[in-house]
């Protein structure tokens, strides 16, 4: 009896514990409110209980609201201060809040392009471990915008963000190794990193996926898997990339027997994307 009444009395001391926690912290209180509203889809209460925790100096209800005036979700569209939300969680060390802003800094949305201080940002938050900032920092050694143009330097950063199963890090270094630049050419390679993109449903993946089984390269020649990829990849990516996508499925559909088209056709429909 005495150990299940000290049982009960730790269980309500903690729930004690973390009821005051959440009071003393207006801030933390406001963003979990406000991440709330945000997935029922009330932008404008999101928004006003971001602001609340934001002025309160929480940085991700900052970059979150950030991320609202750059959408223009629940507030009026406005990338200048969804730059102001940024830099204040940027300055406070928040990894997202860096990244985001030297998205900004790259783009020259609400603020003068930049592309040095993009990747100082970039530098700032993939130092942190953030996998789309490692990816992004790539980028910039990769064509010297902002960065000591550098293939290794460009490898390095991307194989670290791929390794976390970011998609399209996974497929930046699928690119990499099939032209050999930062790392010693390897087909094999280069397809077995489209396909973990590819199979998170990252469509320019899929495309070179599919291309690698037309052509054999670095994996064995599969036409059916070929159109599967193909096909998967024009919906799954935009402009040019799926206009590709769409004329190589249409030429190998035209090479397909009835039962290769079946297939094929029953591959597409039964895909699903892996989640991490």
């Amino acid at each position: 009896m005495i150990r299940g009444y000290q049982m009960k009395r730790i269980v309500v001391l903690l729930f004690l514990a973390l009821f005051a926690s959440t009071a003393s912290n207006p801030a933390l209180a406001d963003f979990n409110s406000g991440k709330k509203a945000y997935d029922r889809g009330d932008f404008a209460v999101a928004a006003k209980l971001w602001r609340q925790a934001g002025q309160a100096g929480d940085a991700k209800a900052q970059t979150n609201l950030g991320v609202l005036y750059a959408s223009g979700r629940g507030v009026e569209k406005d990338a200048e201060k969804s730059v102001f939300w940024y830099r204040k969680a940027a300055l406070a060390g928040y990894p997202k809040g860096q990244y985001n802003l030297g998205l900004m800094y790259r783009s020259g949305r609400g603020v003068e392009k930049d592309e040095t201080a993009a990747a100082g940002w970039f530098r700032k938050a993939a130092k942190q471990g953030l996998a789309s900032a490692q990816y992004m920092l790539g980028l910039a050694h990769r064509y010297g915008r902002g960065a000591e143009k550098s293939n290794n330097r460009a490898a390095s950063l991307i194989m670290k963000a791929a390794k976390t199963g970011y998609a399209r890090a996974q497929y930046g270094l699928g690119r990499l190794y099939e032209t050999g630049r930062g790392v010693a050419k390897d087909l094999t390679k280069a397809a077995n990193w489209y396909r973990q993109a590819a199979e998170q449903g990252y469509g320019p993946a899929q495309y070179e996926l599919g291309l690698a089984f037309k052509r054999g390269e670095g994996v064995e020649a599969n036409i059916v898997e070929a159109y599967k990829w193909l096909a998967l990849g024009a919906k799954r990516s935009r402009g040019k990339i799926s206009e590709r996508a769409k004329a190589e499925a249409r030429e190998i559909a035209a090479a397909l027997n009835e039962k290769q088209i079946s297939q094929a056709m029953a591959l597409v429909a039964r895909w699903k994307p892996e989640r991490l």
